[in-house]
């Protein structure tokens, strides 16, 4: 006999060998109880259906702004911008980048470091001081994110290979083949502080063009 008295405006619940309102097909009762505890049964076996589903949509949408953000990097890098602000609001943000969080667009370095004023400031004083170490010019030069295959293949080509000096557009922020080298006559014992200096600023820049594809990190959509 179930001992729970019931709820008067479920007459159902109140009978005392009824189980599960005779229904076993679509309800349970583990406990015996009441059907409260019937309810709370279905309503987990629910939601144990709805994760997979959740999470099937996530994927789907995932692949989804995949292709669009591989269609908008070849228009421009703000058609690119608006599917990452999409994806980031969806908490997607790594879905509209290549793998190992590269974003896949090419813009100016104003485009970029929007977000960072103070690091575009500094692209643009060491540009017009040292255009020879630094040779992006933030307002104009593209730039973009290469990964060390795409870099070891770049230095490979027949106008890269074999030839010595820095590459005042750096290689992994898009530099173009053929540019005009910086001699930094660095040697075992020795390290050319300006050459290092250079290459400290670019990997600042790579670490801010990488942030594009955090979850954590929310980019202004509209330009300054």
């Amino acid at each position: 006999m179930d001992p729970f008295g019931g709820f008067i405006e479920d007459p159902l619940s109140i009978h005392k060998y009824l189980y599960v309102h005779a229904d076993p097909v679509n309800l349970i009762d583990p406990l015996g109880l009441s059907v409260a505890s019937e309810e709370g049964g279905l309503l987990a076996s629910i939601m144990r259906l709805i994760q997979p589903l959740i999470r099937l949509g996530r994927k789907i949408a995932c692949l989804f702004l995949w292709a669009a953000s591989w269609i908008a990097s070849m228009v421009n890098f703000f058609a690119w911008l608006v599917v990452r602000t999409i994806a980031f609001i969806m908490r997607l943000t790594e879905c509209v980048c290549r793998p190992g969080g590269l974003p896949p667009a090419t813009g100016t370095l104003r485009d970029w470091l929007r977000a960072a004023p103070d690091l575009l400031q500094d692209a643009l004083d060491f540009y017009n001081s040292a255009p020879d170490w630094f040779g992006i010019d933030p307002n104009n030069d593209p730039v973009r994110y290469r990964n060390k295959d795409e870099n070891k293949a770049f230095r490979n080509l027949p106008e890269e290979k074999g030839k010595r000096g820095h590459h005042p557009h750096a290689v992994s922020l898009g530099g173009p083949p053929g540019q005009k080298r910086t001699p930094t006559g660095d040697t075992r014992k020795w390290k050319n502080p300006k050459h290092t200096n250079a290459s400290k600023f670019e990997n600042l820049i790579r670490g801010e063009l990488k942030s594009f594809c955090s979850n954590d990190k929310r980019i202004p959509l509209f330009r300054f």
